[in-house]
């Protein structure tokens, strides 16, 4: 009798396979803890992204709208983080941009903090400790950080951040980046600034972009105050700021530069003169030590864009449509200074090949830009007709008298169609016959000829007649169709009004899907249609007529 017996696994195999199963769990654990760490870390900085988000809005809101912050306590009276909040918020003193004066470091950080933690919790749903503080990132090294003179919140290692020395800031060395408060744990922070130190103080300028609010790296600012002077620019990532200490109380001038801008106080564009007071809580006319914001006058941000235009007649009415020109065509595109009007602009002229410039031209460049004020502006390139208008710069780009893009809120391109010099205008499209049977090209008068009953060729050509001088203009005689589409075309027309016609022996045609007469004005035009069978109705006709018993020769076809 044979008996089925299952082989068991030796203890070398399952000491194998144990091996294999550790070597895995190796090679496994770090892989998925690395990838749970990532996740982490993406987390986090989407946190850390949205925080300064909060931090942001929280910068722009009016003091009324703190009403509808219902998360907030209202319990503690002046304490109550509604009433923190609601002081704050509108008033040039919140979160990112104040500088707290004449309070101890520790206090000052300290209230940094809370009324930072306070607008994350009334904008959001972020948890917040009663000593306000946010919960820290799951990187054991890491913590959220607020920097309070920039308004941004970022994860950081502890051991990457910065904080400034006092012989630094006595001696003017000032890096807005080295302001921060931690928002995830208790302990140190960077510097708090104070107020006036004797009979010198703190300044803080931020440089931002007039009608977009953006703030502007590069821009060199120099506080004169007396026989002193102090100078320095703003860097990438410090969002326009730059700080001066051990500047004398009492008046000083504040002046700004950036290459392609009104160099700030300019009075034909500014309405403050830049000159300001230094006392014991910033400056005349501000709470507490808040930057002095200079909204600096650039050139037009905008574009030129240079177009071909393409006039279609559709069957019943007419369509424009624009081709941006991107050959190797040089233009010259000069604004002069309508001083008239704008005392203050200049003239400029920008040179551009539009197959490198992808059809346009920037207003701004690293060595050109246009002041606002009004310009007449004249573009020519070789083998178009000059381009003439009177136009106005303005932040975001030029505008027409009309003005057409007036409010618009963001950089635009300012359209300028190039047309043909006059008298050199093309006229193209098709002409198709409803009815096949048309006569060729060689047909007298009656009926004597050659016809066809096939959409090979047929007798016509288009004709346009100028209404004004009575010169008529001629296609070729039509080819051979494609799809029973006879395309023409008609070169060199002068501007004028044109009537449109066909030149055929056909006299029984209907022309009602093409139009009477159109404009000729240095661009495209495309005219195509069908022409739409009419018989000559009732009626004597006489003519000699050929043709055989098999049908050759027949005149008329498809009346047979």
């Amino acid at each position: 009798m044979r008996t089925n017996q299952k082989k068991a696994f030796t203890l070398t195999e399952l000491l194998i396979v144990l091996a294999i199963l550790a070597i895995l769990a190796v090679i496994a654990i770090p892989v998925v803890s690395g990838l749970l760490k990532k996740g982490n870390d993406t987390s986090e900085d989407v946190n850390a992204a949205y925080f300064t988000s909060i931090m942001q809005k929280y910068a722009v809101e009016e003091v009324e709208t703190a009403a509808h912050y219902p998360r907030l306590s209202t319990s503690g009276g002046a304490d109550s983080e509604y009433h923190i909040f609601s002081e704050k918020a509108g008033q040039g003193t919140f979160p990112g941009y104040n500088i707290i004066a004449n309070t101890g470091n520790a206090e000052a950080l300290a209230k940094i903090r809370k009324e930072a933690v306070i607008a994350i919790k009334a904008f959001g749903d972020t948890a917040v400790s009663d000593d306000y503080f946010i919960p820290p990132p799951a990187d054991d090294d890491y913590e959220y950080v607020y920097y309070y003179l920039t308004g941004d919140v970022k994860k950081v290692k502890r051991d990457d951040l910065n904080t400034t020395s006092a012989d630094e800031l006595l001696n003017g060395v000032i890096n807005v980046s080295d302001y921060w408060v931690y928002l995830s744990r208790d302990g140190g922070s960077g510097a708090a600034l104070g107020g006036v130190d004797g009979d010198t103080g703190f300044l803080f300028v931020q440089v931002i972009q007039y009608g977009t609010g953006e703030p502007l790296t590069g821009a060199t600012v120099t506080v004169n105050a007396g026989a002193k002077s102090f100078s320095a620019t703003t860097a990438e990532g410090q969002r326009g700021f730059v700080g001066f200490s051990g500047v004398p109380v009492g008046s000083v001038n504040v002046s700004v530069s950036y290459p392609g801008a009104v160099t700030f106080p300019n009075s034909s564009f500014y309405s403050k003169s830049g000159e300001i007071v230094i006392s014991g809580t910033g400056y005349e006319g501000c709470q507490m030590n808040c930057p002095y914001i200079v909204e600096l006058k650039l050139g037009s941000l905008g574009s030129l864009g240079f177009y071909e235009e393409k006039v279609t007649w559709t069957g019943s009415d007419w369509n424009e449509t624009r081709t941006k020109i991107t050959t190797s065509t040089v233009t010259t595109s000069t604004f002069t200074a309508n001083t008239s009007l704008s005392p203050s602009a200049r003239s400029e002229t920008y040179i551009s090949n539009l197959h490198t410039t992808g059809g346009t031209q920037e207003l701004m460049t690293s060595d050109k830009y246009l002041i606002y004020g009004h310009y007449n502006l004249s573009v020519s390139a070789y083998g178009y007709r000059t381009y003439t208008e009177a136009v106005e710069s303005k932040v975001f780009g030029i505008d027409n008298a009309a003005g057409k893009y007036s409010g618009y809120t963001s950089p635009y391109e300012y359209p300028i169609v190039m047309r043909s010099p006059n008298g050199k205008t093309t006229l193209i499209g098709y002409v198709q016959w409803e009815n096949s049977s048309q006569p060729l090209r060689g047909t007298p008068s009656g009926l004597s000829g050659t016809w066809v009953n096939s959409n090979t060729s047929v007798s016509g050509r288009v004709k346009v007649t100028n209404i004004a001088t009575g010169t008529a203009y001629y296609s070729d005689y039509f080819s051979s169709p494609t799809e029973g589409k006879f395309y023409y075309g008609i070169n060199n027309l002068p501007d004028g009004e044109y009537k449109f016609e066909l030149d055929t022996p056909y006299k029984y045609v209907n022309m009602s899907n093409f139009p009477s007469t159109f404009t000729v004005d240095g661009r495209l035009l495309d005219i195509s249609g069908q022409v739409k069978k009419s018989e000559a109705g009732s009626g004597n006709v006489t003519g000699t007529v050929t043709y055989d018993s098999l049908g050759n020769y027949d005149p008329i076809p498809a009346q047979r």
